[in-house]
């Protein structure tokens, strides 16, 4: 099995990081790259995984966010991973240094949004389809932290 090394992406990387990007998201490369320097200057990352042979295989765009239920949290908002071994090495390393990364900061929970497969049925004929789903990962434990 390769061994793969995250780290945190320069803008330099942003285009060649755009294939996940868009599998994980559906934007355009200008809407993907602006996102990313956005995301930077605000004080959050991207986070690229890579292999020996110099390709992408992960990717995370996070920052933190202020909740309403988890106080401040570390929010994901592009997550992608191809794994090619039912270990998911990629998904590992990726969640690890997620982890360690909302530890650094102080954080208890991070919070990833994901695009769900098509949804073909609406609210009661408002024509709403969901957008995102939001997953937590509490990393105090359920009873340690009180919602605010």
């Amino acid at each position: 099995m390769p061994d793969f090394r995250v780290f945190e992406l320069e803008e330099r990387h942003f285009a060649l990081a755009y294939p996940l990007a868009r599998s994980a998201a559906g934007v355009s490369l200008p809407r993907w790259q602006a996102y990313a320097r956005q995301v930077t200057l605000q004080g959050g990352g991207v986070l690229g995984v890579e292999s020996q042979d110099d390709c992408f295989y992960g990717l995370a765009a996070f920052r933190t966010q202020e909740t309403l239920r988890h106080g401040p949290a570390l929010s994901v908002d592009v997550l992608a991973a191809i794994d090619l071994s039912s270990d998911r090495p990629v998904r590992s390393v990726l969640c690890t240094r997620l982890d360690e990364i909302a530890r650094e900061r102080g954080l208890d929970s991070i919070i990833l949004t994901l695009r769900p497969g098509r949804v073909s049925a609406g609210w009661n004929g408002c024509e709403l389809a969901a957008d995102t789903i939001g997953y937590l990962r509490s990393l105090a434990g359920p009873s340690a932290r009180p919602n605010r």
